[in-house]
């Protein structure tokens, strides 16, 4: 199945979402900050990143408009407490593919992702390493 990416700086949301795709047949990773999932984006092609909007360091959306830019079939789901219309705006634009108001619902949140695995282009290995190559 799918490897995922999940970038959140709270070890207990990183920990329950790894362990509830890891149950559903996806292959999860982690990251604390956006700049470990960099260097994780560099070595791994993931189908599909999950990330909080905030994070220390580099924020999700910064992260997003960086993995957008680089590795563009990648789709991207943000994760937040804040949902204000200026953040709905800036989300659009960056090309994410959904955001979670925490706090959500899993089985939304696994269904959007099945459905966005399924849609998602398939990058071979060597389209990958180059795009992400370009991330580092």
């Amino acid at each position: 199945m799918a490897d995922l990416l999940i970038v959140d700086d709270d070890i207990g949301i990183r920990n329950m979402l790894r362990l509830m795709f890891d149950s559903h047949g996806y292959t999860a990773q982690t990251a604390d900050t956006a700049e470990a999932a960099i260097a994780l984006l560099a070595d791994i092609p993931f189908s599909l990143m999950i990330t909080d909007l905030n994070l220390p360091g580099m924020n999700g959306l910064a992260l997003a408009k960086l993995v957008g830019e680089r590795i563009s079939d990648m789709p991207i789901i943000m994760i937040t407490a804040s949902n204000s219309s200026e953040l709905a705006s800036e989300v659009a634009s960056l090309g994410i593919s959904a955001v979670f108001t925490k706090p959500f619902k899993f089985e939304d949140l696994l269904q959007v992702v099945r459905s966005l695995v399924k849609q998602s282009k398939y990058l071979t290995d060597a389209d990958f390493y180059e795009a992400a190559s370009a991330v580092t």
